[in-house]
């Protein structure tokens, strides 16, 4: 039960690390509402290879393995060390969430402050993902990181979000959150043409700050969305409802 080759890890960057966990066949069950096809490690394409943010008239879709990337490095020690623990004969009957558990609780020592799924809450991902956080010690504040904070995740690679996920990572945060928390695009307006004075600040009003939904609140503003053919996958063009115009990018909060 390892995660993927080890002379391959070696070679790999961090997106490449959150791409590769990103198409882990994580396999079939024949009660997956996907049927035969349809899973996330079935595509053809690695996310590193895609937009790290995508676009259409039904909203954004951000690539998991991309914001992961921006708010997470993979230990390559911790996980090296996983890989070798986890291929033992005794630990090879363990799913990935009890490999997990069980290798940050009694191997490393550390203590669980809190796990989710990013399913449970508003999101743009292409794949959700399971995030557990783990310290040396119990402390409230888990949600700002420190150099003591080890945060792992299991991305959803199958049909069915109850299960079929990949092994787990086991990551540092690079910034001042444990975790990512803003799991919707934003956007940014610009190349304005005959935009009244003072609209050109409306982008304000579609960031994740000001908007629980920024998607919902950018077509609260906008009279009509293009989506033209020869256009970049994160940018449209936008009439205002004041009677201006604009070009509009979405994108995600990065560390």
């Amino acid at each position: 039960m390892v995660s993927y080759n080890s002379s391959d890890a070696e070679k790999m960057n961090n997106i490449e690390y959150f791409s590769k966990a990103a198409r882990h066949n994580s396999g079939k069950h024949f009660l997956d509402s996907g049927g035969f096809s349809g899973r996330h490690w079935q595509k053809p394409y690695e996310p590193k290879d895609m937009p790290a943010v995508t676009v259409d008239e039904y909203g954004a879709t951000i690539e998991t393995a991309h914001l992961l990337d921006a708010h997470l490095e993979i230990d390559r020690k911790i996980q090296a060390q996983f890989d070798k623990w986890a291929a033992l004969p005794e630990n090879e009957r363990l799913s990935w969430f009890e490999a997990g558990e069980t290798f940050a609780t009694k191997v490393l020592g550390l203590e669980e402050l809190a796990r989710d799924n990013t399913y449970n809450s508003e999101n743009d991902l292409s794949q959700v993902f399971i995030w557990e956080v783990y310290a040396s010690e119990p402390k409230s504040d888990w949600l700002f990181a420190d150099d003591d904070t080890l945060t792992v995740v299991y991305i959803h690679t199958g049909c069915d979000v109850r299960g079929g996920y990949s092994f787990p990572l086991f990551c540092r945060p690079r910034g001042e959150y444990s975790i990512p928390l803003d799991l919707q695009a934003e956007y940014y307006a610009f190349e304005y043409k005959n935009t009244p004075l003072g609209s050109c600040d409306i982008s304000e009003r579609w960031q994740c700050g000001w908007s629980s939904y920024p998607w919902g609140q950018l077509e609260e503003d906008c009279k009509r969305m293009f989506f033209p053919k020869d256009r970049e996958p994160d940018q449209f063009l936008v009439a205002l409802k004041d009677g201006g115009a604009a070009k509009v990018q979405a994108t995600f909060r990065h560390e």
